[in-house]
């Protein structure tokens, strides 16, 4: 991972990436704020493909609300997975329930609505994390059901949480519904 940063120019890292990073290799669950444009995606990026073994098994979940944005993140896996020697399907991204058809992914992105459907399709006995992207608009827009399976599973995964924007109220409800024990606020760092 480190050569491939290299060989892409990669200088340093972002507040985000370096107060995130560090935190989620030690295993926390990490709720994360920071600008948008930022690095939040590859301060979590890093230590998922850090853990990610080729084994065929989902080991880590990103949930985002938007299809858009799903495609945004799986090119930024993709571009470390393939590197990596990481098989073809390695990274999947669920747009539809067909999508869950003919693959042995080890890393899953997905919509919240598309989330309570995960276990059916794909045994998660191997899943290290659930990463939420975007997460004031999974927490705050109607993702009910998501929310529900998420809590559900909080105390058998690592879950992590990054924003944009949550105010003081929210960040103390996503502290508690999530068991977050750590907490990354450099929106005033930029």
């Amino acid at each position: 991972i480190l050569e491939i940063l290299k060989e892409d120019g990669f200088g340093s890292m972002s507040p985000v990436q370096a107060k995130t990073i560090p935190l989620l290799l030690k295993g926390n669950n990490v709720l994360s704020l920071a600008p948008t444009g930022t690095g939040k995606t590859l301060a979590y990026a890093l230590p998922i493909l850090n853990d990610l073994e080729d084994s065929g098994t989902v080991q880590a979940v990103i949930i985002s609300p938007t299809v858009a944005l799903l495609d945004q993140i799986k090119s930024v896996f993709e571009e470390f997975t393939l590197r990596l020697g990481f098989k073809a399907d390695a990274v999947k991204a669920i747009y539809s329930q067909n999508d869950f058809k003919r693959s042995r992914p080890d890393l899953v992105m997905i919509t919240p609505e598309l989330y309570p459907s995960l276990c059916s399709h794909y045994p998660i006995n191997k899943l290290k994390r659930v990463i939420i992207d975007e997460g004031d608009m999974v927490a705050f827009d109607g993702f009910k059901d998501a929310l529900e399976a998420l809590k559900k599973q909080k105390e058998a995964h690592m879950i992590s949480f990054f924003s944009a924007s949550l105010n003081e109220q929210d960040i103390k409800r996503v502290k508690k519904a999530f068991s977050i024990n750590a907490v990354v606020d450099v929106r005033d760092a930029i």
